[in-house]
This record gives structure tokens, C-alpha cells and sequence, in this order.
């Protein structure tokens, strides 16, 4: 190959500077879906983004909190490059061997797999505080790790008049997704105190 040759070849090719350092773009080893999250970027901790749109161009998505970013646009090249760098990271991390991980992984081997899959709505990722209190066959008992299952937990006395205010039970306040609302409710070791939007 000559000068020109080569000249032209870098000309037509893009290119990712990431941890493995200058790699070729390549496409269509994914495919790219509206309405699924995927992890992009090329770093060992890739972002989380919401895909609202795609064609032959570009990919609009959304980066987290979902519901609160403004929609961004790549060329279509670079992002799926980077989308696939990111779900190799993923793939290849300690996340899998959790049931919420094997979730994820099953979506993207099909989704590498060439397969659509079941899309989701950006409004299931509106961000929740929920509330929930022992019910009384739970009164006296710890289940912060269980409400850790559903999102992120502080802990706080029970209110008097709420008919559990035995000086060791707290309530559990829990920031979730709203898709997430939905399981917490049907739980029986909890008593949904409160539900708002945050």
C-alpha cells in the first residue's frame, strides 16, 4: 500500500481513542434499538443511556438521571463503537453474576444476537421516594438489605400515631425507578407509608 493508498484508507476510517488506545470504528455488531438503555463508552465504568432515537446518521439518547437530561445526538459510527465498547465492559464485569445482572446480559447477547427487544418507556425511569414501614408480622425486624433490593435506603423512626412506634422499627425510605413501584407494593414484608415524585 502507498502513500495515497494509505492517505485515503485513514480518510475513510474512524477512529476511538479508549483504554486500549487507537482502535478502528466498527458497526454492526449490535444493534441499536429506541427505547433501550445500554452502557456506552470505551472507560472501565461506561455511562448508562436511554436510546430515544436512531437512523442511518446519528443515535439521539439520554444519559442518567434519564428523565431529567437533555437529549443528546452522536454519529451513528462513533456511538455504536462506543455502545458496543460499553457493553463489552458490562459483560465482562462482576455485575452479571447478580439476578439484576443476568437481566441486562440476556438483553444485550440478543440485542448482539441481531433480535429486538422488549422496549421500555423513559417514564419508567422517573425517579420515586418511597416510603415503607414494617407490617405486623414484620414489627421488630431489620430488612434494610431487603429494601436495598428496590434502591437507595436511609432509614428513619417511625412517626408516632402511625400505629408501629416501637423504639427499635424505622421506616425505610427508598429512592427508586417508578417500573420499581410496582414490585415494592406487592411485598409483604413492608407497609407502603408514602409515594411522591422526586
Amino acid at each position: 500500500m502507498g502513500l495515497r493508498e494509505l492517505n485515503d484508507f485513514l480518510a475513510e476510517t474512524i477512529y476511538s481513542i479508549g483504554a486500549g488506545g487507537l482502535t478502528p470504528v466498527k458497526t454492526g455488531r449490535i444493534l441499536i434499538q429506541p427505547g433501550v438503555t445500554y452502557h456506552m463508552g470505551a472507560s472501565s465504568s461506561p455511562n448508562m443511556i436511554f436510546v430515544t432515537n436512531v437512523d442511518d446518521r446519528f443515535i439521539w439518547y439520554k444519559t442518567t438521571p434519564f428523565y431529567r437530561s437533555s437529549e443528546s445526538k452522536i454519529d451513528r459510527r462513533s456511538g455504536e463503537h462506543l455502545i458496543w465498547q460499553g457493553v463489552q465492559t458490562f459483560l465482562k464485569g462482576p455485575y452479571v453474576a447478580y439476578p439484576w445482572g443476568k437481566k441486562i446480559e440476556k438483553k444485550y447477547r440478543a440485542l448482539i444476537g441481531g433480535k429486538e427487544v422488549k422496549p421500555e418507556k423513559l417514564s419508567d425511569y422517573q425517579r420515586m421516594r418511597v416510603v415503607v414501614g414494617p407490617t405486623e408480622k414484620t414489627v421488630g425486624q431489620d430488612f434494610w438489605r431487603h429494601a436495598e433490593s428496590y434502591g437507595n435506603v436511609t432509614g428513619k423512626r417511625i412517626p408516632v400515631g402511625s400505629g408501629f412506634e416501637k423504639s427499635r422499627d424505622l421506616t425505610y425510605e427508598i429512592e427508586m425507578d417508578k417500573k420499581v413501584v410496582g414490585k415494592i407494593r406487592k411485598d409483604k414484608n413492608f407497609h407502603i407509608l408514602d409515594v411522591e415524585t422526586i
